[in-house]
């Protein structure tokens, strides 16, 4: 009996290993799947892309901030959740993070409920997975950040200079919550890829060279000017609703219309579910199999843009 035992623990063990290993591709996907929506924004012809095909291709400093920014914004939605990759990147401020969200999106649920609406364990995949909040950060960005080309360092160092440290804070208070989840995406951004992308390397070159790159993109961010950190608020809110794009793709999909209720079903965080819904398991074989897939299309798409210069 104790080596029958033995024996299913030693399978369990194993069991919770393969699959907590799976799951880790969920993240990356995230950013992969930002990375290739950012890339086909580029390529593709859209009005709103105009300014950004600009700063991408005559901006080489906008082009590192931005994108490690997009990247690690796609990981924010999951701070909702307690085995995040973003609440363990960011470690205290993650939970901190985190407690906040799951006690915003309990009183939204709370509030917001129907009869046939799905009652969550969790609070994860309810109000920071609605496009509704994705869309919110980047007009809140875009309509109070000012279009004035004063660096972010040097509104601090008039505030050094004059000592009036209030007036700076409290009336540039939306450039400074940009910067400051900026400054977290970019962090989760550098980390997430380099984790992926350095693993042959030696331990020296894991740890100084994505510390290298994060003390660069916050030196470039603080030297931007405000028309520049809107855009790069408009970043966070694309690698945001970019990973609730994915999320509609797996199984538990999103609250894709919230806060618009669906009456005739008695619902108000309807999800979307059908033939390509809510059909794809997080960190399963599609899962593992989209991210190489990813991969190639994201080579392919970043060598037309940027080194055949397909970009009109």
């Amino acid at each position: 009996m104790n080596i029958i035992f033995k024996n299913n623990n030693i399978k369990t063990t194993a069991h919770k290993l393969i699959i907590r290993k799976t799951r880790g591709f969920s993240g990356i996907t995230h950013v992969l799947i930002a990375i290739m929506l950012l890339f086909l924004l580029l390529y593709l012809d859209i009005p709103f892309s105009i300014v950004y095909k600009s700063l991408f291709m005559n901006n080489w400093k906008f082009v590192i901030v931005a994108f490690f920014t997009i990247a690690g914004a796609a990981l924010l939605p999951d701070l909702d959740s307690p085995r995040s990759t973003a609440r363990y990147q960011l470690k205290l401020l993650g939970t901190l993070l985190k407690t906040a969200l799951t006690s915003l999106s309990y009183l939204a649920t709370s509030i917001f409920r129907m009869k046939n609406d799905w009652v969550p364990k969790t609070q994860h995949r309810c109000l920071f997975h609605t496009p509704f909040i994705g869309i919110l950060i980047g007009f809140l960005f875009w309509i109070f950040i000012p279009n004035s080309q004063v660096s972010y360092l040097y509104l601090w160092r008039s505030a050094v200079e004059t000592s009036d440290y209030s007036s700076m804070l409290v009336d540039n208070i939306s450039i400074h919550i940009c910067v400051f989840l900026a400054f977290c995406c970019i962090y989760l951004g550098v980390n997430i890829l380099a984790y992926r992308i350095l693993r042959i390397f030696p331990r020296t070159v894991k740890r100084f060279l994505p510390f290298a790159t994060t003390l660069l993109c916050f030196w470039l961010l603080l030297n931007f000017s405000f028309a520049e950190i809107k855009y790069i608020g408009v970043s966070i809110s694309l690698g945001y609703l970019f990973h609730i794009f994915g999320d509609l793709f797996t199984e538990g999909s999103v609250p894709i219309i919230w806060p618009i209720p669906v009456p005739w079903k008695k619902q108000w965080w309807w999800r979307p579910r059908g033939i390509i819904f809510g059909r794809i398991k997080t960190g399963g074989m599609i899962n593992f199999i989209l991210n190489y897939v990813l991969i190639a299309v994201n080579l392919f798409l970043g060598y037309i843009i940027f080194i055949k210069g397909f970009i009109n």
